[in-house]
């Protein structure tokens, strides 16, 4: 039957006007109206007035794009003027036609479709095979252990498709690698206080045959600097007089980016400072002063971190110049022939004390008699060679290890010998010892320096310095005495016996005195005259009392047990008591 459709380029298929195969409607084939319009080639442009995108002349192809051409449909390629099935991961490819491996990330490499640079091939050999991110190989969760100055241990967690990873390699700058590590891996030969950029690479040899392909996870570590060396300040530096010193030393080996540096004085810390130099100040010093100094090294930052090093701790003194006088001198216990000097040490020693030196200078011509000094840093010294009743003035000089002070600290005030002293008395003796007491005799002084013997002052103390006894004899027909209330070193009046009355004949011979003590202790006993100065020279004894054999009891009340008829214990009270 002749075509009965309108259009050449139409033919009638099931009672329907439908364009021939090498043209397309340009109202669709299932809508009425329209034209038949000739298929368009690969790579021509086709129309965006309709909605039929087969307006190509490859069935596998249609119009697409932004730019409305005849391409491909998804899972074909264009080779030459046809369309292609893409080709599976694995087969065949001829390199120079795009897209034509079905995988979106794989590329026609050695005339094989593999996967692309960046992804590996998953579940190869498996019908649900594809190209996967290399990303998934990372490791994960790198640690770092053991830090040291030139070492470390790295550690990581393997990713969880490991199956596909045939090794990993740690590197840690150009010429530091680990091939084929194992975690933990240690890590040597690195230079101190640096940070490393560390990579763990996860190696796939499966991918493609022949390459190994990487990826990989790096972290940052610093390793541990050198501990810093000794302080080097000169005695230049560490002249302390206008209050500033200068701290230098030597650097450790390797990377330092700051140094820690601290000032002590004792366990009390003065001062810190973080210089990036080799050298630093201090204020608020004294001159000829020990201190501690600490220098701590910083590392390169690393992920916002840092690491210090040991530290280093050296003990500086700073210059030694001349030192103050003495401070608050006084004077005490004055004897007839000596006086005691207290005084306090400098405020500023400006060096280590070595002694002090003292002045004697007499009051009327202000000439200096004699000198006399200590023999170390003790602040008192009994100056004797003195005459007695005499006003002296002293003065008072430092000397440190370098340097006698040139000022000097004068004390005058109650600096009075007192009038001479009565010599010991003599031939002090204790005899017939027993466990109760024992007998004491003393002659008269050699010398009382006065013209009368005024009496005595007999003493008797136990071990421990405490008073027991007190004796106190005085010249009944002397045209001076003595008032008890001035005499010095005198026990409580309660240790003390009345007042015992002489002549000066009995006063001048042996005197004798029974002393009633206890048993098995050591007594001091000490016998001093009394003149014009009131009470002299001690002469002392020291005896212990004998032990004491037990005596016998005295008084003893004995309760003589009574018993009942049936063999119980009478009460006390009912008891028959004895006295014997």
């Amino acid at each position: 039957m002749p075509n009965a459709c309108s259009s050449s380029r139409a033919e009638c298929v099931g009672s329907t006007c439908t364009c021939k195969n090498t043209y397309y409607d340009t109202n669709t084939d299932n809508t009425i109206g329209g034209t038949c319009e000739t298929r368009r080639s690969l790579g021509a442009f086709c129309s965006s007035s309709h909605s039929n995108n087969k307006q190509c002349a490859d069935q596998n192809a249609s119009c697409r794009g932004s730019s409305y051409i005849c391409s491909c449909d998804d899972r074909y390629h264009q080779d030459g003027s046809i369309c292609k099935p893409n080709v599976a991961l694995g087969g065949n490819c001829q390199g120079d036609v795009n897209n034509e491996c079905s995988d979106p990330n794989a590329a026609c490499i050695n005339n094989k479709c593999t996967c692309s640079v960046g992804f590996y091939w998953f579940n190869k050999g498996s019908s649900q095979s594809n190209c996967r991110t290399v990303q998934e190989l990372q490791v994960t969760g790198i640690t770092f252990s053991n830090i040291k100055t030139t070492e470390f241990i790295v550690s990581w967690t393997t990713p969880t498709r490991s199956s596909y990873v045939s090794g990993y390699d740690v590197e840690w700058q150009s010429w530091g690698k680990v091939v084929d590590a194992k975690s933990p891996q240690k890590v040597t030969g690195l230079t101190p206080g640096k940070t490393y950029e560390v990579k763990v690479i996860s190696k796939d040899t499966g991918t493609e045959p022949g390459v190994t392909r990487t990826t990989s996870t790096s972290k940052q570590q610093a390793t541990k600097p050198s501990i810093p060396g000794p302080v080097t300040s000169s005695e230049n530096d560490l002249d302390a007089s206008d209050g500033i010193i200068i701290i230098t030393w030597t650097s450790g080996a390797g990377v330092t980016t700051l140094y820690r540096v601290k000032l002590f004085d004792g366990d009390t810390q003065k001062g810190s400072r973080d210089p990036t130099s080799l050298f630093t100040t201090f204020n608020n010093v004294l001159n000829g002063y020990r201190y501690n100094v600490s220098v701590t090294a910083k590392s390169h930052q690393f992920n916002g971190d840092y690491l210090w090093s040991e530290t280093k701790v050296s003990t500086i003194k700073t210059k030694v110049q001349v030192p103050e006088a003495p401070r608050n001198g006084v004077c005490q216990s004055p004897t007839d022939s000596s006086i005691t000097l207290n005084w306090d040490a400098p405020s500023l020693p400006n060096g280590d004390l070595v002694r002090y030196h003292i002045d004697v200078i007499n009051t009327t011509s202000y000439k200096v008699l004699f000198r006399d000094e200590t023999t170390g840093t003790e602040t008192q010294k009994v100056v004797g060679n003195l005459q007695p009743g005499t006003n002296y003035i002293f003065r008072l000089y430092t000397e440190n290890e370098r340097y006698n002070s040139t000022t000097y600290a004068q004390v005058s005030s109650a600096c009075k010998t007192r009038l001479k002293m009565s010599e010991s008395p003599t031939k002090l003796e204790v005899a017939v010892v027993t466990s109760r007491g024992f007998d004491i005799s003393w002659e008269k002084p050699g010398n009382t320096f006065s013209e009368e013997n005024y009496g005595y002052v007999l003493q008797i103390k136990d071990e421990t310095g405490s008073c027991w006894k007190e004796v106190i004899y005085r010249c009944s027909d002397c045209s001076g005495s003595f008032i008890l209330s001035y005499l010095t070193n005198l026990c409580d009046p309660t240790k003390r016996d009345p007042v015992i009355d002489k002549t000066k004949q009995k006063l001048a011979s042996k005197l004798t005195y029974t002393a009633v003590l206890h048993p098995d202790i050591v007594y001091t006993v000490s016998v001093t005259a009394i003149n014009d100065a009131g009470r002299g020279h001690l002469a002392t004894y020291t005896q212990r009392t004998n032990e004491e054999a037990p005596q016998k009891p005295y008084q003893v009340s004995v309760i003589q047990p009574v018993f009942g008829s049936i063999g119980k214990l009478v009460p006390q009270n009912q008891a028959t008591q004895l006295t014997q």
